[in-house]
């Protein structure tokens, strides 16, 4: 029997940006799936139960900060990456920060090495799960 893929939620408004990660999530042998606001990612979660969020900051409407926020206050066990290239006179670092504070468990600056993605996901999960791959139950 095949053991149950974790399922990611990737959150950006940039439309290739989503694609890419979630394309790479996908080859990396997890499910994927793609919201482009904070609060179509917040729905998803009425059908779908996601082990990883994978989320851009600054986005409209409540944006990755609120979203991060709520996320965390809903499913506190959730894995959650913030990713952002910064904004106007904030830096990347600042804004991460800020993520982390509010419950990112890691953060990647815009622009990442794809390489770096697969890292901080597989180190993640592996240390949710005691080394291995397989899904909360």
């Amino acid at each position: 029997m095949t053991e149950p893929r974790l399922n990611v939620l990737v959150i950006d408004d940039t439309e290739s940006h989503a694609s890419l990660v979630a394309r790479v999530v996908a080859k990396n042998g997890f499910s994927a799936a793609v919201a482009h606001s904070a609060e179509e990612g917040l729905a998803l979660f009425g059908d779908h139960a996601f082990d990883l969020v994978i989320t851009d900051i600054f986005m409209e409407g409540i944006g990755g900060i609120a979203g991060i926020d709520k996320i965390r206050a809903a499913h506190p066990d959730i894995l959650i990456i913030a990713m952002s290239a910064g904004y106007s006179d904030m830096s990347a670092q600042e804004v991460l920060n800020t993520a982390r504070e509010v419950g990112a468990d890691a953060v990647l600056p815009k622009p990442f090495a794809l390489a770096d993605l697969r890292i901080t996901v597989s180190t993640l999960l592996e240390n949710r799960h005691g080394g291995t791959s397989e899904s909360r139950t």
